[in-house]
């Protein structure tokens, strides 16, 4: 009974908090793609032929550190502005 109760509330919360939760959501996927998107062609192969390619995976790599340190600072940021909204919704009751 209280696993029926936990997941007919964990549904009213996700479709009450849609306009929070979707942006969210949205901008983490984002993020966790761009990182990957950036690591992949950093670590490919597709720069073999190209004059240059050490260069060129050398600025690929630092470019890979770069997002990934952004995705983690925004990463956290946006979960904390989720977490204040929540908080604030908690207050309520």
């Amino acid at each position: 009974m209280n696993n029926l109760l936990y997941a007919r509330l964990a549904k009213t919360n996700l479709s009450k908090n849609r306009q929070n939760i979707l942006p969210y959501l949205l901008s983490c996927i984002g993020t966790v793609v761009m990182f990957f998107i950036m690591d992949t062609l950093a670590q490919g192969s597709g720069f073999d032929s190209m004059i240059g390619k050490d260069t060129i995976l050398t600025v690929m790599g630092m470019g890979t550190y770069i997002i990934g340190l952004f995705a983690v600072i925004f990463l956290i940021y946006s979960n904390s502005f989720l977490a204040k909204r929540r908080k604030k919704e908690f207050g309520l009751f």
